[in-house]
């Protein structure tokens, strides 16, 4: 138990010593959290050690960690048996709980463009490595100056280094695919399609800064699978996986496909949408916890890598398995239609209902009526927390999974005929918020429902968290997401 209390004070001694170093170079409401984060762990660790304090040799007043690896004497075997090794067991757990509860505030520097901290970094992660390094090489793969990047490599592909027999994963917009010559070497594919007004040099640049940035991924804290590379898609004559266009080709682009490894011991990929589906509903309370604060972590390392995804929902977020889990743990995908936060925005959309229904009211539609912006991500994430919350999905099909309906919950508000259709988007929205009101709270807790219809009213002016639109520009007046 020693040993393991040790093992992540050692990790976040690092992090707050590196803290520390660069604490003026922090804006007031990052140091205001980051301090509220520490206030915890100094309980914590003062609990922890006042428990293991009087178990081996004289108790103290002033223990450390230090002091008490170096202690001698008998250690109290009746008094741990009895009184204090199930408080041990709980206080060694919230450490845990703590630092999976820090490393995304803990990550939130990366955003801060500062020389200082660049220099500290480096200097500090040559010393140390784990949470510095890991820091250190997220931070040079969000530099879209490409000559200050330290980990500038090839990110795209050829078609000849990936032959993948591809299958489809059910209710997904990516697909299982594995190498026909290497025994193990499984795969995620997503692709993205070439928006027909987009400027082609600078959307390959845009996939080459995303696929970067997603190299660097840490999926087990983020969410977010490790790139491999990107594959240049061009038109199904020259897109087969067994002849690769000629060099010097001057084929159109289609689009591209992402390339991702699956995390080592996870695998059996399943989207969101197929488990909501699924007749099997009784599912981990604590694992369904566990899915929303990590697709929510998944939205803010993208929004803090300053991308716009455009595209969440079911049908995006895998889940992937490991031996102990029932549920799995998600992971973001589908990024067909991300953009950077101040990139060129297309006020084109369609009139698909199962799409629309994780998009803001005025961003729906064949014409949209604003420009996207990071909170039209955090409406689609309410939604899908809703559905997480209820566990069930408003979308449901007929016989053959080919013709999507809604859930009767949404019927109503999404069949009327008799309305207009710019009004029917904010009735579907009040729906939304009414089941967050009435049906959250008995199954998730009043916190859990709070936040959901927090996300879902993100861009109201009465928001209180969000509404005050001001608060989130920077100084020459643009939107950008509140860290």
């Amino acid at each position: 138990m020693l040993l393991m209390i040790e093992n992540h004070w050692v990790k976040m001694k690092h992090q707050i010593q590196f803290l520390n170093s660069v604490w003026d170079s922090l804006d007031a409401d990052l140091q205001v959290h980051q301090l509220a984060v520490l206030r915890v762990l100094q309980g914590k660790l003062q609990a922890a050690i006042l428990i293991v304090d009087g178990l081996h040799g004289d108790a103290k007043e002033d223990s450390s960690i230090k002091q008490l690896m170096r202690k001698k004497g008998d250690v109290k075997r009746v008094k741990y048996a009895i009184l204090v090794k199930e408080s041990l067991r709980k206080a060694v757990e919230e450490l845990k709980e703590w630092s999976s509860m820090f490393d995304p505030s803990w990550f939130l520097i990366i955003s801060v463009r500062n020389q200082r901290i660049d220099e500290r970094l480096t200097e500090q992660s040559s010393i140390h490595s784990g949470p510095l390094s890991e820091l250190k090489c997220l931070r040079d793969a969000m530099k879209t100056d490409e000559s200050l990047d330290s980990t500038n490599k090839p990110m795209f592909i050829s078609l000849n280094d990936m032959e993948f027999k591809r299958t489809p994963i059910k209710f997904s917009s990516s697909q299982v695919a594995r190498k026909e010559h290497e025994a193990g070497s499984t795969y995620i594919v997503d692709t993205m399609s070439l928006h027909p007004q987009a400027n082609v040099q600078a959307t390959t640049k845009d996939v080459r800064h995303l696929a970067r940035t997603l190299s660097t991924m840490i999926p087990l804290t983020f969410g977010l699978l490790r790139c491999q590379g990107v594959i240049k898609n061009l038109p199904p004559a020259s897109n087969s996986l067994k002849a690769p266009p000629k060099p010097g080709s001057t084929s159109p682009l289609y689009g591209f496909e992402f390339v991702f490894a699956l995390p080592q011991g996870l695998g059996t990929p399943q989207s969101l949408r197929g488990l909501l589906l699924s007749p099997i509903q009784e599912h981990p309370l604590n694992e369904r916890f566990e899915v929303a604060k990590q697709l929510a972590n998944s939205v803010m390392f993208v929004h803090n890598a300053q991308f716009v995804h455009k595209n969440i929902s079911p049908e995006t977020i895998l889940l992937l398995r490991s031996e102990s889990s029932v549920l799995g743990m998600p992971f973001l995908v589908g990024f067909e239609k991300f953009r950077l936060a101040d990139g060129k925005t297309y006020h084109i959309g369609d009139s698909k209902w199962q799409q629309n229904l994780y998009r803001y009211p005025t961003r729906q539609g064949m014409r949209p009526g604003e420009d996207y912006r990071m909170q039209h991500d955090i409406y689609s994430l309410g939604v899908c927390l809703l559905e997480i919350g209820l566990w069930s999905s408003f979308v449901r099909y007929d016989s053959g999974d080919q013709y999507p309906r809604p859930c009767p919950e949404l019927a109503m508000a999404m069949d009327s005929q008799e309305k207009h259709f710019r009004t029917k988007p904010f009735d579907v929205k009040r729906t939304l918020i009414d089941l967050a009101r009435r049906r959250l709270p008995s199954q998730m807790g009043q916190r859990y429902a709070e936040i959901v219809e927090s996300c879902l009213t993100c861009l109201d002016k009465t928001n209180p968290d969000f509404g005050n639109e001001k608060e989130f520009m920077d100084e020459d007046g643009v939107l950008v997401w509140p860290l």
